[in-house]
């Protein structure tokens, strides 16, 4: 993981950034990098990117990091948020948001030498010239959200070789005469991953009208919005004065409490428990992913695949909060 220097956000998104492009193959490297984004946008309080980053990280950690429980809990919650309804999304019912990074690289160097005493004559081109990576959610009204993560890349490098030490130097990566380091290029590659989260189901065994006495005989009260609410930005981490923020910007709307948090309602119980169901698909279209080719030229395996990426895997789960 980057070193990240103290206070200084800016420097640590660039650093962050530069590691999202550089680790295309490393998914939990992507992860990491994606919830570190997400903590830096949280503890400055651009809400709608932190819920952004934690979207993608619910993709890519892995379930069984400490931390998957928080970035779960933090989505959902930074996700209601932002659903807030605002005098433009009254309009436009399903949410849109995403980003979108598009690089061009240039790389040279001389790895990889044939010959250790003219190791100039083999700098060379090595480097993947295109990346792209987006990564984008949709949230239709009752239908859960759902967010894509595409990762694309140009071919890699790599060399013809005679696999045989013609010059004996102990090494057997010669190449035929008049043949240049890294003269060969294999396809580029792309990986679409996905992430799909049900809205809340809220179990209840009898939904009781308000006014009506419990068991105890005390009165149920009516579910406040409002307090549903602000239980959601408190459990999101929001700082007090950013909730009366909030607060005062939506009693602006009429009817915007009301309506936004309706999905809001009661806060789960033990025994009105809430459940989400959540399903997750690496490499969602199945696509092969060519990592590497022999360049061996006097071997049968010339230009073939020697490694490829792993292939689609689905994960369904069924969480609970009580």
């Amino acid at each position: 993981m980057i070193d990240l220097k103290e206070d200084d956000a800016d420097a640590a998104i660039v650093d962050l950034n530069k590691s999202l492009r550089n680790s295309i193959d490393n998914q939990n490297q992507q992860a990491l990098s994606h919830l570190k984004l997400a903590e830096i946008h949280m503890s400055a309080r651009h809400y709608e990117l932190a819920q952004g980053y934690y979207d993608s990280t619910s993709v890519l950690l892995a379930k069984d990091h400490p931390k998957y429980d928080e970035v779960m809990r933090l989505k959902e919650n930074l996700t209601l948020l932002v659903q807030v309804p605002s005098t433009t999304n009254k309009f436009l019912k399903t949410q849109v948001s995403g980003t979108f990074q598009y690089n061009v690289t240039w790389s040279e160097d001389d790895n990889s030498a044939q010959n250790p005493y003219n190791v100039r004559a083999d700098w060379a081109r090595n480097d993947q010239r295109h990346r792209v990576n987006t990564s984008f959610s949709i949230r239709p009204p009752k239908a859960g959200s759902f967010s894509f993560t595409l990762t694309a890349t140009s071919g890699r490098a790599y060399s013809i070789t005679t696999g045989k030490d013609e010059n004996f130097d102990q090494a057997i990566n010669d190449r035929p005469d008049g043949v240049k380091r890294n003269s060969l290029r294999g396809p580029g590659s792309y990986v679409v991953n996905l992430n799909w989260c049900s809205p809340a189901i809220n179990v209840r065994k009898k939904k009781a009208p308000v006014g009506e006495t419990a068991r105890g005989g005390a009165a149920v009260p009516a579910a406040s919005n409002q307090d549903a609410l602000i239980q959601s930005a408190l459990s999101a981490g929001l700082p007090p004065a950013m909730i009366q923020q909030l607060l005062s910007s939506m009693a602006s709307q009429p009817g915007a409490i009301a309506g936004g948090a309706a999905s809001a309602a009661s806060q789960p119980t033990l025994t009105r428990p809430q459940l989400t169901f959540t399903v997750s698909a690496s490499n969602l279209l199945n696509n092969t992913r060519v990592n590497g080719y022999s360049g061996v030229i006097t071997s049968p395996l010339f230009g073939r695949p020697t490694s490829y990426g792993a292939g689609r895997s689905i994960t369904l789960s069924l969480s609970s909060r009580f």
